[in-house]
């Protein structure tokens, strides 16, 4: 049964859930350096197929430029990857701690996804997910068109 005092605001529901999951993986990754929007970088350079740039984060990552740079200068901080070069398409290199920081920090975030789904069966889960894109895809198209 939902909080019955919570706004039921999709802008407000979709902002909760995040910091929930922030939260929850956060135990986790916190202790490790890892800010959790961190994260989905991190998961790109330990899996990325090819080499991963300033520039292919932004792309791949749905963010602007300016905020994966933000992202990347506290990611360098924290000694988790290699100082790197102002070129946007500069590769970027994990250092030993980052590469450490795998295993226990895809572990928090498993935890977070599984404290979710762990109310949804498998139907409910799917029905979620294509709800959510569809909720994204609607959102990026009404950027730039003012109100």
């Amino acid at each position: 049964m939902p909080n019955p005092d919570r706004p039921q605001a999709p802008g407000y529901l979709a902002n909760l859930m995040a910091r929930l999951f922030h939260e929850v993986a956060g135990e986790g990754l916190v202790p490790l350096g890892i800010a959790p929007p961190m994260f989905p970088l991190l998961v790109e350079l330990w899996f990325g197929d090819t080499p991963v740039s300033r520039a292919s984060l932004a792309a791949t990552q749905e963010m602007e430029v300016a905020d994966i740079d933000a992202l990347v200068v506290a990611m360098a901080e924290a000694g988790l990857i290699e100082r790197f070069a102002a070129d946007p398409a500069a590769v970027l290199v994990l250092t030993a701690k980052g590469e450490a920081a795998k295993g226990p920090a895809v572990a928090a975030a498993r935890r977070a996804n599984a404290a979710a789904a762990a109310v949804l069966d498998e139907a409910e889960m799917a029905q979620l997910l294509g709800l959510m894109n569809r909720v994204i895809d609607a959102l990026q198209g009404a950027k730039g068109q003012g109100g």
